[in-house]
């Protein structure tokens, strides 16, 4: 959209408030005007840091969404002209660099380090809707590479270095394939403050508390974990309590604060940080949550559980295979659901439900039930560009006889990663009816590349006498049959939408958005609303 006549900038959080920045007075111009499309933001001192949604607005209306950082750390503006080791710009631990790549181009940084200190270095770039493929490497004092790494947090990349002397230490940082642009901007940061890789384990009960395990880097009060790694980087490790939310608006949003892949659009948690440690996601668990123990790795070695239960697991070590073994009355009807990918991750589960029987000398025999890869229903789609389906499997199981039965789990592309972070969810359970809601204001252009699952989103734009769509859909939930009424909220006035009611199967719907000829200009944000009957209970849930 044209940002010519931008004269708002709106945030998705009220302590971010942004004003007009003014041109200063002259002799010619007594009066200050403000100056095009620069604003000054105000931050108040209890936001939280984390990833907002920043939107600039103008006659043309209102633009799509574009990520704002706010941390606590010190900002500092690369001001260009770094592009040779001679002109390397200082890097203090505890600061933050914004800058971009531009095309062929390396931006450098100097860091200055004591024997032993060691410095996590984090670019963000396509958490933050940048088009930069990172890479990040550290240069000896002699010229010499001591350290490379890329893709380590999906396509941006996370270094842990530790000085092996006294002296100046070199940080290259570039796009993978050599591209640029104004699109290939950055943030990167040097800490010593903590850094998590994972928790585990990665789900629990909403308004539970209990232990929990983090994973990571400078861990306060962390203890080293011997042989476990990520990147060839030892880990450590440190336990702490933690309150999960169990109020109805926390499990219904998004855990995500920063960009999310349509693949991740289904679940429920929230972002939990450690002092001053980057955020990392816990999610809210399906039934009551029962942690992996070893030896489970050989079909006559498997974890016996009581079902419900959410088994959390995972695949690791490399070529990792678990085995889970629960009870079922004749004609129990169970889902089981394995979830990874959509946690963020490059997993591709695989599982297998037998049926264990014994014969009069205690022998046991174990015949194949199911054999599942990927969901049996993969229709979730809005238009034919935004994709939520994944890679997890699922199946509806009903037991054909009393009697006891195993799931054996695994990741089939286990074979060539060691990574511990690569966790999973198991959830064995009743079906439990429900609904999820998605909405997206504008079809994406049809023909993108859509291998990264990802598609630019416009803002809704009105003009007055008009109409626009949004697209919902529905994500029926264990076979949720019954009606919904779906309704827009938080209108101003001169702007109308009649809802939609939908039942059965449907599970998509468009909402039309009518404006009158004397609608005055406004931005902000309505709610998309779903209404329905879960047995004899009224629910709602708000669309993501």
């Amino acid at each position: 959209m044209k940002l010519a006549d931008a004269d708002q900038l709106v945030f998705n959080h009220p302590g971010l408030v942004a004003q007009p920045k003014m041109a200063p007075t002259t002799e010619l111009e007594k009066t200050a005007r403000p100056m095009p499309n620069l604003f000054s933001v105000q931050i108040a001192g209890d936001v939280p840091p984390g990833t907002y949604e920043a939107r600039a607005v103008s006659r043309f209306g209102i633009s799509n969404p574009r990520s704002f950082v706010v941390s606590n750390l010190t900002e500092e503006n690369d001001t260009a002209g770094n592009n040779s080791a001679e002109k390397a710009v200082k890097l203090v631990p505890g600061t933050v660099v914004n800058g971009r790549i531009e095309a062929g181009q390396f931006d450098y940084f100097k860091l200055s380090l004591k024997k032993g200190e060691r410095v996590v270095l984090e670019c963000l770039a396509q958490r933050i809707d940048s088009r930069l493929d990172p890479t990040i490497a550290v240069i000896g004092a002699n010229g010499r590479e001591l350290s490379r790494i890329r893709d380590t947090v999906g396509e941006d990349c996370v270094l842990d270095f530790t000085a092996p002397a006294d002296g100046d230490y070199t940080v290259r940082l570039f796009d993978a394939i050599y591209g640029g642009s104004a699109d290939h901007f950055y943030r990167l940061s040097a800490k010593s403050t903590a850094y998590i890789d994972f928790i585990f384990p990665p789900s629990a009960v909403p308004g539970s508390n209990g232990p929990f395990t983090l994973y990571g880097r400078n861990l306060p009060g962390g203890q080293n974990v011997d042989g476990l790694t990520i990147a060839g980087v030892p880990l450590q490790k440190l336990q702490v309590n933690i309150a999960m939310p169990g109020d109805d608006a926390a499990r219904s949003q998004l855990p995500l604060t920063r960009a999310a892949r349509p693949r991740q659009a289904w679940q429920t948690g929230f972002e939990y940080r450690h002092e001053n440690s980057n955020p990392a996601v816990i999610y809210f668990a399906k039934a009551p949550v029962i942690a992996e123990v070893e030896p489970n790795n050989e079909p006559t070695k498997p974890q016996v559980v009581t079902v419900p239960c959410e088994y959390v697991g995972q695949f690791y070590p490399q070529r990792d295979t678990d085995w889970v073994q629960f009870d079922a009355k004749k004609g129990q009807v169970l889902m089981i659901e394995a979830i990874s990918p959509q946690l963020g991750l490059g997993s591709d589960p695989y599982f297998a439900v037998m049926r264990v029987t014994k014969n009069e000398k205690g022998e046991e025999t174990m015949a194949d039930i199911a054999q599942v890869d990927d969901p049996q229903d993969r229709s979730t789609k809005i238009g034919t560009d935004y994709d939520t389906s994944t890679d997890d499997p699922s199946y509806r199981f009903t037991a054909p006889d009393d009697g006891t039965y195993r799931v054996m789990i695994r990741d089939q592309f286990g074979d060539g990663r060691k990574d511990p972070s690569y966790v999973y969810r198991l959830a064995i359970r009743p079906l439990e009816p429900d609904f999820q809601l998605l909405s997206v204001a504008s079809q994406p252009t049809a023909g993108g590349n859509n291998n990264n699952q990802g598609s630019p989103l416009a803002g809704v734009m009105l003009r007055r006498g008009g109409s626009t769509l949004v697209s919902v859909t529905v994500n029926r939930v264990d076979d949720f049959k019954g009606d919904i009424q779906i309704t827009a909220e938080g209108l101003p006035e001169g702007i109308t939408c009649r809802g939609a009611s939908i039942g059965g199967e449907v599970n998509t719907a468009s909402l039309i958005f009518l404006a009158t000829e004397t609608a005055a200009p406004w931005a902000g944000s309505v709610k998309i609303v779903g209404k329905a009957k879960l047995g004899d209970k009224d629910v709602a849930r708000e669309s993501r």
